[in-house]
C-alpha cells in the first residue's frame, strides 16, 4: 500500500508543478499587462508635456522614438523632437541632435549642422559634446585639423 500511495503521490507531482507554473506565467501576464499600461500612461503624459513645449519631455520622446523603446523607432519623430528640445537649449538634446547629422540617421550627414549643436552643447559644458568637437579637431572633420582645439575639448 506505501508504494501505491507513493506511486500515487508521484502521478499527482507533475500535475501540481504545472498547476503552479500556470498560475506563475497568468501572474507573470499579468504583471506585464500592468507594466504595459504604466508604459503606455507615461508615454502619453510625456506627449502632453512635450505638446506643452517642455524640453526634458521632448527630449525623452526623441530618445524614445530613436531607440524604439516601448514604441516602434521611429527617426523622423525622434529627429523632431530632439530638435525641439535642443532648439531650446537642451544640452543633451543639442547632442543627440548633432549625433543624426553626424551620422546620417535618416538624413543626409551634414557635419556643419552636427559641428553646430555640438559646440552650442560645449558651450553650456557637456562633457559628450567636448569629446566629439575633440574629435573633429583631432581629425579635421568638417574643420582644420588643429591639435590645440583637439586637446582643448578633450
Amino acid at each position: 500500500m506505501l508504494e501505491q500511495i507513493s506511486e500515487q503521490e508521484q502521478l499527482k507531482r507533475p500535475q501540481v508543478e504545472l498547476k503552479l507554473q500556470t498560475e506563475q506565467e497568468t501572474v507573470s501576464e499579468q504583471q506585464q499587462q500592468q507594466q504595459q499600461l504604466v508604459a503606455e500612461e507615461r508615454l502619453r503624459s510625456f506627449q502632453e508635456e512635450a505638446e506643452r513645449g517642455q524640453a526634458e519631455a521632448q527630449y525623452y520622446l526623441g530618445l524614445v522614438y530613436r531607440d524604439g523603446d516601448g514604441v516602434r523607432q521611429d527617426s523622423d519623430r525622434a529627429r523632431h523632437f530632439l530638435e525641439l528640445a535642443a532648439e531650446q537649449a537642451h544640452a543633451e538634446a543639442q547632442v543627440a541632435f548633432a549625433s543624426i547629422y553626424r551620422d546620417g540617421i535618416s538624413v543626409q550627414v551634414n557635419l556643419d549642422k552636427a559641428r553646430h549643436y555640438f559646440q552650442l552643447s560645449a558651450n553650456q559644458g557637456n562633457a559628450e559634446a567636448h569629446f566629439n568637437l575633440g574629435i573633429f579637431y583631432r581629425d579635421g572633420i568638417d574643420v582644420d585639423q588643429n591639435n590645440q582645439q583637439a586637446r582643448y575639448h578633450f
